[in-house]
């Protein structure tokens, strides 16, 4: 009986990880096609963030999320902010070790997002349309993302290691920083 009860739950959790990326995709989508002027908001970035792990770490329980992040305010659009943010941060979950890591920290004006994943194999081509690596998505996150970023006049680069991790870099020094 315990078994077929642990057997429940976890495809009840597939089916939760299943619908919250599907609501991301969903959400990515929109904006991908909304053309709209982006309204900007002031917010603490340290609590946006926080925010947003938090939502995250019900869907990845088995990954660590740390947020080093002092007290910054920004100006910029935050719903976008947030789908740049939770594309990255969802990713560096899902394609994690088991027990990893995701951090978050913020050093010269950079919002830094680093995993102990799978590695990236071809970090060039991960903005590129429709580019994927895995089975799973259709490879369009991260081609948002940087679309996303030109928008908002954020630089976007990241480094990567195959078994290692990889590090995405969000330059945040063209904007209004307090």
């Amino acid at each position: 009986m315990l078994k077929s009860e642990i057997g429940e739950n976890s495809k009840i959790m597939r089916m939760e990880n299943t619908v919250q990326n599907i609501l991301n995709l969903q959400s990515n989508l929109r904006s991908y096609l909304s053309n709209h002027d982006l309204q900007k908001d002031e917010f603490n970035l340290k609590v946006f963030l926080e925010e947003r792990v938090a939502l995250l770490e019900k869907n990845y329980k088995e990954v660590k999320f740390i947020v080093d992040v002092q007290e910054k305010t920004l100006h910029l659009n935050k719903d976008s902010f947030a789908r740049i943010v939770d594309n990255i941060l969802s990713n560096a979950a899902k394609y994690n070790k088991k027990d990893g890591e995701v951090k978050i920290s913020f050093e010269d004006n950079r919002l830094i997002i680093s995993d102990t994943g799978k590695g990236i194999k071809n970090p060039k081509k991960v903005f590129e349309r429709f580019y994927k690596e895995q089975d799973r998505g259709i490879g369009i996150g991260l081609h948002i993302v940087k679309k996303l970023c030109d928008e908002m006049n954020i630089d976007i680069s990241l480094t990567s290691k195959v078994g290692a991790g990889t590090i995405f870099y969000l330059d945040l020094s063209k904007l209004t920083l307090r």
